[in-house]
Order: C-alpha cells, then structure tokens, then sequence
C-alpha cells in the first residue's frame, strides 16, 4: 500500500510538472501572438497615419492653389480696371485738351 501512495505521488509529481511546462510554453505561445500583433497594430497605425497625413498635404495644396488662382484673377480684374480707368481719364485728358485748342 504505501508504494502505491509512492506511485501515485510520483505520477502526481510527473503530470504536475508536465503542467508547468505545458504552461510556459502556453505563456510563451501567447506572448509570442501577442508582439507579433502589436507589431501588425503598430505598423497599421504607422500606415494610417501616414495616409492621414498625405491626405491633409494634398489638401493643403488644394487649398493652396485655390488661393494662388483666386489672388490671380484678383490681380487680372485689378489690372483691368486700371486700364480701364487710364483710358478713360486718357481720352478725357484728349478731349479737355482739344476741347481748348478749337
């Protein structure tokens, strides 16, 4: 009877430790996963980011050249009024001085 109790605590020690080192390897499994998708999280968020990123420069360009041509056209429309204006006050400067001649 008591090699029995002996057997049984030696198979209890044996399936004890096989459970331990079921467990570390489980653990190690684990934490294995989880660097490998912290990684993927990590590399996702870079790219995500980056994509953020590129999206508000291109928008910002956009933006940019919209004002560039606005400025531009402003620019043209000013340009135009004067011209216009010295052409008018041009022919009246003709016309005040002809006007004195004859």
């Amino acid at each position: 009877m008591a090699k029995e109790i002996i057997d049984a605590i030696r198979e209890a020690e044996t399936e004890a430790a096989r459970t331990v080192e079921n467990a570390g390897q489980e653990a190690q499994r684990i934490l294995q996963e989880a660097r490998r998708e912290a990684q993927k999280l990590k590399k996702d968020m870079i790219s995500k980011a980056q994509k953020e990123a590129d999206e508000a420069r291109m928008n910002a360009q956009k933006a940019c050249q919209g004002m560039m041509e606005e400025a531009c056209d402003r620019e043209h429309k000013d340009g135009e009024q004067l011209r216009d204006g010295l052409e008018e006050r041009r022919s009246r400067a003709v016309e005040t001085v002809l006007g004195e001649l004859m």
